[in-house]
């Protein structure tokens, strides 16, 4: 609820609700003169450290709540005025180059501010990363973002992914495209949809 209610990053967030965590559990399990002893605050301030370093090393297994994907989808070309999809396509041909768009949809509630990316890979392989945007929630429509990569001489069983992240990190959601086993040389409007 954090980057909710203080508009707050997820990257920011994390870490603040685990030091809040920790200051909430020491009021739970020590009283006051336990924690006046220099041993007990020693140890506590280690502990909570730890629990610190935890939450921003496991950011990226952790989902960036409450930011989702709602929908997502790939183009060969993006009407750029009404940033939507033109010749929006589910596969691609073995043998295909070109230019391919990634449309996502992502919803944030009202008050969430956030930065977002797009990762591109090839086969597992990272071939590209739009930089971070900015994200402003509250919108009906939900935010759209949308980045394009160069994609050459595709293999067929090959997979085109797309990784929505935050700036620290966190997997939003994902899509996926893969190239068809047959060899298509009409144009890739005539791609299957």
């Amino acid at each position: 609820m954090l980057p909710v209610l203080w508009s707050i990053s997820n990257r920011v967030a994390l870490p603040l609700a685990a030091a809040l965590a920790m200051l909430a559990f020491a009021t739970i399990r020590y009283r006051w003169s336990d924690l006046a002893r220099y041993q007990t605050r020693a140890a506590f301030g280690i502990a909570a450290c730890l629990m610190i370093l935890l939450a921003g090393l496991g950011r990226p297994l952790i989902p960036p709540a409450p930011l989702r994907v709602v929908r997502a989808e790939f183009a060969t070309t993006v009407d750029r005025p009404s940033l939507s999809a033109v010749g929006a396509v589910r596969e691609l041909p073995a043998g295909w180059s070109g230019r391919l768009h990634a449309l996502t949809a992502i919803h944030a509630p009202l008050g969430l501010r956030d930065r977002i990316a797009h990762r591109w890979y090839l086969n597992g392989r990272l071939i590209d990363q739009s930089a971070s945007y900015a994200l402003t929630g509250g919108r009906t429509e939900g935010f759209r973002l949308w980045t394009s990569s160069i994609v050459r001489d595709l293999r067929p069983g090959s997979r085109v992914r797309v990784d929505v992240v935050t700036e620290g990190g966190q997997l939003v959601g994902r899509s996926e495209i893969r190239v068809t086993t047959t060899k298509n040389t009409k144009n890739t409007k005539d791609a299957t949809l």
